[in-house]
C-alpha cells in the first residue's frame, strides 16, 4: 500500500473515531434525561447560533 493510500485511509478511521466519540457523548446526555431539543440548542450554542436563528432557521 502506498503511503498516500494509508493516510487516506487513517484519514477516514480517525474522522470515523471523532464521530463515535460525539454519539457516545450524546447518548450519555441522553441517558441522562436531557432531551434531543436540550441538545440540538447546546449544539447550536457551541456554534454561536441563537435560540432565535434555531426557530427561524436562519443561519449566520
Amino acid at each position: 500500500m502506498k503511503e498516500e493510500e494509508r493516510n487516506y485511509y487513517l484519514s477516514i478511521v480517525n474522522r470515523l473515531e471523532q464521530m463515535e466519540e460525539k454519539l457516545t457523548i450524546r447518548l450519555d446526555l441522553l441517558e441522562k434525561g436531557q432531551t434531543i431539543e436540550q441538545l440540538i440548542l447546546e449544539e447550536w450554542n457551541l456554534k454561536k447560533y441563537s435560540k432565535q436563528d434555531l426557530e427561524t432557521g436562519i443561519m449566520n
